[in-house]
């Protein structure tokens, strides 16, 4: 567990309700009190759980394959807990998205075939499961 400085004032349950709300099904899981994300360290799978402990800190609870990376994770919680995207690669999928198809294009990018061009199985996976959990019509975060 560690508790994550903030560069700024958060009001926690604030930006937890925000993320709740845009939660990608699979990827994360957040409520008013908690968030939750699957995440990838150098090709392995974790999972890190946001909260507030009793103090009003920031706690960070990371089940990771390894250590190395663990600098870059605290940052990206920072940056998810200041309102940018935890990955600039899904803020900028989901603008390109948007801008160049429209609120139909998450559904008909989700049901593509990714092979043609280049695109390996598990990013292929990554961007159809974005896609597939967007919800119809939902605002498309600005790339950070």
């Amino acid at each position: 567990m560690l508790r994550v400085p903030l560069p700024e004032p958060v009001r926690l349950d604030r930006r937890l309700s925000h993320l709740a709300h845009d939660a990608v099904p699979g990827i994360e899981n957040a409520t008013t009190t908690h968030y939750r994300r699957t995440i990838s360290v150098a090709g392995d799978p974790g999972v890190i759980a946001i909260d507030a402990d009793p103090r009003g800190d920031v706690r960070l609870v990371a089940h990771l394959p390894r250590l190395e990376g663990l600098m870059h994770l605290v940052d990206r919680v920072q940056r998810l807990l200041a309102g940018r995207a935890w990955d600039p690669f899904e803020a900028r999928i989901r603008a390109i998205v948007a801008a160049e198809a429209g609120p139909a294009a998450p559904a008909a990018l989700a049901a593509a075939d990714l092979r043609g061009i280049g695109v390996g199985a598990a990013g292929a996976r990554a961007i159809r499961d974005q896609c597939s959990s967007w919800p119809a019509g939902a605002p498309v975060p600005r790339p950070s």
